[in-house]
């Protein structure tokens, strides 16, 4: 166990001293934003599967806070909670444990890539999805690995670095067969076929978009590892729609298809999944414009925005930037050209 700053006697005059001056005297709000001391919370010396378990849950705790308000509301919590946890590792500790030790830094390293990601820290979110990864290979659970992969691949694909998002996409294939999980390769599928939309290959979006329905079809929640549930029946449908979307000069047919297929996916949302709901709402407007039906598009495009100011994403302002780009085109309607104020606007805060 780590040793503790302890009180003196002259530290405890000190703080006597600036408590009365408080008390009776102005306060220096001046040094408010110093950070305060930084101390380690001292680990136990044994931990067992109760200790993990504890280390689960509120990992679930600051995974739904990302899901619901964005990695800006969490992102610090999170990588607090990884720094204090990876020093588990020393503790005496059964060999079982120490198995569920690392599945569990591995899905909490994952969630700290995915927090810095959301608010634009590339590169501590690359450094972390890499450790997951290491943790997940440690832990012999091929299923965590195709999960920190998809991570690694949607880091590239957001940033258009189509080739190597799509062979971590790939790698993650491997992981994801070698687990058993239909869920896992149905996921790294739909953000395969996503990929090859980017690169305008309509073929093989729908080879890679009809795998991956048929292994989500025959996919058993029940049966699926934890850090795989948040890929459900709505993520599955807004993938391919978007893998259609992304097709250059996409034929009437495909995105028609992911019109519908967006449409679906907003309505497996709930009200709280903003940020889901802000990227779905984005590509869908900007669908609806490209289409020539601007009441209607400029209208979904108010909700994007709506959505977009219920969360703290830098991905959710990236990714309304094709919509924007649309908007400047059709300036002429009015309700779009408020569209267009209303996103600029947004991104300058």
């Amino acid at each position: 166990m780590s040793a503790a700053v302890t009180i003196s006697s002259w530290s405890a005059k000190q703080s006597l001293a600036r408590s009365a001056q408080v008390v009776v005297g102005d306060v220096a709000s001046n040094i408010w934003t110093q950070p305060l001391r930084l101390e380690s919370t001292p680990v136990p010396e044994q931990i067992g599967l109760v200790d993990v378990d504890r280390l689960r849950n509120i990992a679930a705790g600051l995974r739904a806070l990302d899901y619901q308000f964005g990695g800006g509301y969490c992102r610090d919590a999170v990588g607090a909670q990884v720094r204090w946890a990876q020093q588990l590792l020393t503790c005496k500790q059964e060999d079982a444990v120490k198995r569920v030790l690392h599945i569990a830094l591995a899905d909490l390293h994952n969630l700290a890539g995915w927090t810095s990601f959301d608010v634009g820290l590339d590169i501590s979110a690359k450094e972390h999805f890499v450790r997951a990864l290491e943790q997940a290979k440690h832990a012999q659970e091929p299923s965590l690995m195709a999960k920190a992969l998809y991570c690694l691949g949607r880091l590239h694909l957001h940033h258009h670095l189509l080739p190597e998002a799509l062979k971590f996409f790939q790698l993650g294939q491997i992981a994801a067969q070698e687990s058993g999980s239909e869920l896992a390769v149905a996921l790294l599928c739909a953000n395969e076929a996503w990929t090859y939309g980017l690169l305008g290959d309509e073929g093989q979006v729908l080879k890679s978009a009809g795998r991956a329905e048929d292994e989500f079809s025959r996919a058993h929640e029940s049966k699926a590892p934890t850090w795989m549930t948040f890929f459900t029946r709505a993520d599955l449908n807004a993938c391919i729609a978007m893998a259609k979307a992304s097709l250059p000069q996409a034929p009437p047919r495909h995105r028609q298809a992911a019109i519908a297929g967006f449409h679906l996916s907003l309505s497996m949302r709930a009200e709280h999944m903003a940020r889901s709901r802000a990227f779905e709402l984005t590509a869908l407007a900007r669908l609806h414009l490209m289409d020539g039906d601007f009441d209607h598009g400029s209208a979904v495009g108010h909700l994007a925005v709506d959505a977009a100011q219920q969360v703290r994403s830098s991905r959710v302002l990236d990714r309304l930037t094709p919509l924007l780009t649309e908007a400047q085109r059709h300036r002429h309607h009015a309700d779009v050209l408020c569209l267009q104020e209303r996103i600029a606007t947004l991104r300058e805060v």
